[in-house]
């Protein structure tokens, strides 16, 4: 069985350890994050985390910001940037959505009463 080596909310750090111990029975997803590094710098750039105090931390340096360092790209997470924006945009249709609902139904109050009152000029 391979080595991982990986950064997990479960170790709180970097650690090499059997695949099976890592994974489990788990499914897993590939991920394709490539940089232009060759494979054995890859496995040091990972390497040099092992001894360091390197933590995890879900929103600054978690599975995915540890990847990308190790690779060779900016640090950062795709995956916080979307919890992110899905937050905002939630909080920011929690407090629109109510206005606009109110609005649409005002125009659409009004549009009926005009034309209500269109049909009551059409009968005179």
């Amino acid at each position: 069985m391979p080595n991982l080596i990986s950064l997990s909310y479960r170790t709180s750090r970097v650690q090499e350890e059997p695949w099976n111990i890592v994974v489990g029975n788990r499914c897993i997803e590939q991920s394709f994050i490539k940089g232009n590094y060759p494979k054995d710098i890859i496995l040091s750039r990972a390497r040099s985390c092992i001894d360091e105090n390197v933590k995890y931390e879900l929103l600054t340096f978690n599975c995915e910001h540890f990847a990308r360092y190790a690779h060779g790209l900016p640090i950062e997470s795709i995956q916080v940037k979307r919890a992110i924006y899905g937050a905002v945009l939630g909080a920011a249709s929690c407090v629109l959505l109510p206005k606009l609902t109110v609005t649409r139904f005002a125009i659409m109050a009004t549009a009926g009463a005009v034309t209500s009152l269109r049909r009551s000029l059409h009968k005179l």
